[in-house]
């Protein structure tokens, strides 16, 4: 064995360096590499079956003629997951994500060379993160704003009776019997009976309620109608009853139908409710003008890999409220989405790197007080003991996450006390 190659070490040096993302040359030594590949065939043989031998027990040059793709595979991945760390200590690289390996050599007698990215954490100078300027709008909880959700309740205990009128009118429900035909033959399931139609919202029939209006109870037409994808149309329609929304009377009777017993007791109870209300809405958004005034006072690049998956994150949240989980946005609408929340995504992650340097240099901490008295505030609003167990468990298990939750939390609620607040006039 050639002792001076053996001795030989992995050689690393920095390349490129754009941002958080530098690019490292790495060389693995030809002795390194032949140690390597030597342990590989010993243990590809020890496993190796061959026709007319006992497992473990085929010739070396044998087994080398059979498995010569597979031991340089394994002797690749071997050398990458040692010379990695080795170069990330020579070079006092601290990576926040797994690097990526790229432009891969290996020629027989020769060194292994490659190279690998590595994103490190951005190197945050704090400027001004106290007495940061921000306006607090006031949304409170007028007359105004209590008559709307009084409506809205209204409209949500409307009820469907006969009209009065003779004929179909723009705000009517109309009760229909329907076929269907394009070009004179009848559409597949072109048929509905007593379906309902609203004649003061949009329909995806387009022409229905306009060839609607006038109507009489028992009057039948045929409508020239567009189908979707601008598809021309004849619905044969029957009027079989017109409808009016009638909304309940505003007294004692409609808060008892809500959960209450007296309608100013249901006053009181949307007064404070939208009081609630808009203070989380004046903190949410004074919270946005304090991060956004952050933000603007520290640039740096945020590590790519942490953005993305950030964005991800976001993506498949927004999309969930959009369609409901299990199910996808076309691709063309899911792609403006993501490039829509991209500069969203890039800002959180800055910004859980500001906060975290705050926290450094201000000393602000999460406890295992602090820890615990989220967990109990989770395990309050627990129906049952079955839940309450995955809850202590998922605590367990996300311990330095949620403690890192708090941290940023209190640094937030640091910042805010040292703002320069004014209130909207």
């Amino acid at each position: 064995m050639n002792m001076v190659a053996t001795l030989e070490k992995i050689k690393a040096k920095k390349g490129k360096e754009q941002g958080c993302v530098t690019t490292v040359d790495v060389e693995v030594p030809v002795g390194m590499i032949q140690d390597t590949m030597h342990n590989v065939w010993l243990r590809i043989q020890s496993q190796a079956r061959l026709p007319g031998f006992r497992p473990g027990k085929a010739p070396l040059p044998l087994v080398q003629q059979q498995f010569q793709g597979e031991a340089r595979q394994r002797a690749v991945e071997t050398l990458i997951q040692k010379a990695i760390p080795d170069a990330l200590k020579q070079l006092e690289l601290r990576p926040v994500t797994s690097p990526e390996v790229h432009d891969l050599s290996w020629e027989p007698n020769k060194p292994l060379s490659f190279k690998f990215d590595v994103e490190q954490a951005p190197k945050v100078e704090l400027k001004t993160y106290k007495k940061l300027k921000a306006t607090r709008k006031r949304y409170p909880a007028t007359d105004e704003e209590v008559q709307k959700r009084i409506d809205e309740l209204r409209e949500g205990n409307a009820r469907l009776e006969k009209a009065e009128a003779e004929k179909v009118g723009p705000n009517h429900y109309v009760v229909i019997d329907f076929t269907a035909s394009a070009d004179g033959k009848p559409l597949p399931e072109g048929k509905g009976t007593d379906e309902l139609v609203d004649m003061n919202s949009e329909q995806t029939v387009e022409g229905l309620t306009k060839g609607l209006l006038e109507l009489k109870r028992g009057d039948a037409k045929d409508v020239p109608v567009k189908l979707d994808g601008g598809k021309a149309a004849v619905f044969h329609v029957t009027v079989k009853e017109i409808k009016a929304k009638v909304l309940p009377a505003l007294d004692d009777e409609f808060a008892k139908d809500v959960g209450f017993e007296k309608l100013d007791e249901l006053k009181a109870k949307l007064k404070d409710l939208i009081a609630k209300e808009g203070e989380t809405k004046s903190d949410r958004e004074l919270t946005a003008q304090l991060e956004d005034a952050l933000l603007a006072n520290h640039k740096f690049d945020a590590p790519p890999s942490l953005v993305a998956g950030q964005l991800e994150r976001l993506t498949q949240r927004v999309q969930e409220q959009f369609v409901g989980p299990n199910r996808q946005l076309p691709e063309e609408e899911f792609k403006k989405l993501s490039e829509k929340l991209a500069p969203r995504a890039e800002a959180e992650v800055r910004l859980s790197f500001l906060l975290r340097k705050i926290a450094e240099v201000e000393k602000i901490e999460a406890t295992q007080q602090d820890w615990e008295t989220e967990l109990n505030r989770a395990l309050e609003e627990s129906p049952n003991e079955e839940r309450k167990r995955g809850i202590r468990k998922f605590f367990e298990e996300h311990r330095d996450e949620i403690q890192g939750m708090v941290k940023d939390r209190k640094t937030v609620a640091f910042i805010r006390e040292n703002a320069a607040i004014t209130d909207e006039k």
